[in-house]
């Protein structure tokens, strides 16, 4: 795991936008997401083959896209630093799944 997890000003706006959140919550759940959030390895089904969908998009090495509660997360990694580039709601069909999961990874670690 990179020393350096930043947040760009796009991701910043996004979560602003979408979670209401200001910088400094921003950061805070930026870095539990990091630690916390669920991979496509941890999925199964439906929500499993979305990420690996999500994570194919981005053509760059390197790149996480992780689930934490009912929203995506997509982050860069560079030598040590790792950059969250964007945050998006997880498609409507499938939030059930992506709480569930989450509840379900926090309980299990």
């Amino acid at each position: 795991m990179p020393n350096n997890i930043r947040i760009t000003d796009h991701a910043y706006q996004r979560m602003k936008k979408r979670m209401g959140l200001n910088k400094k919550a921003a950061k805070r759940m930026m870095s539990i997401v990091y630690k916390s959030g669920i991979c496509k390895d941890n999925t199964t089904g439906q929500l499993s083959k979305y990420l690996e969908a999500r994570d194919e998009s981005y053509e760059r090495e390197g790149n996480r896209v992780l689930i934490y509660g009912e929203m995506v997360y997509c982050f860069a990694d560079y030598k040590d630093v790792s950059v969250l580039v964007t945050v998006y709601r997880v498609p409507n069909h499938l939030r059930n799944h992506a709480t569930y999961q989450t509840r379900r990874t926090a309980l299990d670690g």
